[in-house]
């Protein structure tokens, strides 16, 4: 089980509807990356006052999903912000 938990924004669209959009670092390899990025977006969405923020969740999957291919693809596991390789055993 992850120690990083899951990050989640309310906020109301222009039709004046509840959105809600999460994120959860835990389900990622890089899942430090991914709370940083998640924690930078809830930042940004707040200072600006966005009313959607859709594409922000969609692009740090995506990011999520691209990077944890490329560590598996490379027998490889985050720590921390070192890449170190993958015990055998």
């Amino acid at each position: 089980m992850s120690r990083i938990g899951t990050r989640e924004l309310i906020y109301t669209n222009p039709k004046g509807t509840a959105m809600r959009r999460v994120i959860r670092p835990g389900n990622y390899r890089c899942s430090q990356l991914v709370a940083q990025l998640a924690h930078a977006w809830i930042a940004h969405h707040r200072a600006t006052a966005l009313t959607n923020s859709q594409a922000y969740t969609r692009v740090i999957r995506l990011l999520a999903e691209f990077t944890d291919g490329c560590l598996a693809a490379r027998g490889l596991e985050a720590a921390g912000h070192v890449w170190t390789e993958r015990s055998s055993t």
